[in-house]
């Protein structure tokens, strides 16, 4: 894939990076495009997913991706999935906290997104214990939850050309799991705590 070549802003502090950054939920300085394993943290990536609205906001209601990424957990759930792809299913949006939710219209023409998009997402599997690349069954999950918010959070919605599978029929997202993003980004929290003591991947609480 090829990498558009951008006139790059120098960041404040004249460092060794040749990109700008941008402050997190917990004060970090994050480069999106010069990541730092040691920057990524939990508390960041649920905040900042339980604010970002889905569709560029343009749904019935305000739908955050941390609650597609709840939902997906619910759908690898009901399926019966080791804990390994619940636990991808419910993070396989996180880099999305960094690099924010770009509409596949849009995403597929933005020469060089894919790149970042790809290495952000291999350095959080990294850091959390994550298998990466991610499974086609998550990538199937994902496209469920896509069906499934156009039946629910659209009206007489025209068709949509990218939809590969049918929508769930264990849940219906035209009302929130949680009412607030503060509740939303506690429940992804508590699911994120919970999986990694499932699977028995060490819990840093300096993260929370």
């Amino acid at each position: 894939m090829g990498i558009c070549k951008l006139k790059l802003f120098k960041p404040v502090n004249m460092s060794d990076k040749t990109t700008d950054w941008i402050q997190t939920y917990t004060g970090k300085k994050f480069y999106p495009l010069e990541p730092d394993i040691e920057d990524i943290n939990i508390a960041d990536i649920a905040k900042a997913l339980s604010h970002i609205c889905r569709f560029n906001g343009h749904c019935d209601r305000f739908y955050s991706v941390a609650e597609h990424s709840l939902g997906c957990l619910g759908i690898a759930r009901r399926m019966g999935l080791s804990y390994q792809d619940r636990y991808a299913a419910l993070m396989h949006d996180a880099a999305e906290a960094y690099l924010s939710d770009v509409v596949r219209p849009v995403k597929r023409f933005l020469q060089g997104y894919s790149f970042y998009e790809y290495r952000l997402e291999e350095l959080i599997a990294k850091k959390y214990g994550l298998i990466f690349p991610f499974s086609q069954v998550v990538i199937k999950i994902d496209n469920i939850m896509l069906a499934t918010e156009r039946r629910d959070l659209f009206h007489n919605p025209h068709p949509w050309g990218s939809l590969t599978e049918e929508p769930t029929d264990i849940f219906n997202v035209s009302k929130p799991i949680a009412h607030g993003a503060i509740n939303i980004m506690q429940a992804f929290l508590a699911e994120f705590m919970n999986l990694r003591k499932a699977l028995r991947l060490p819990v840093n609480h300096e993260d929370l």
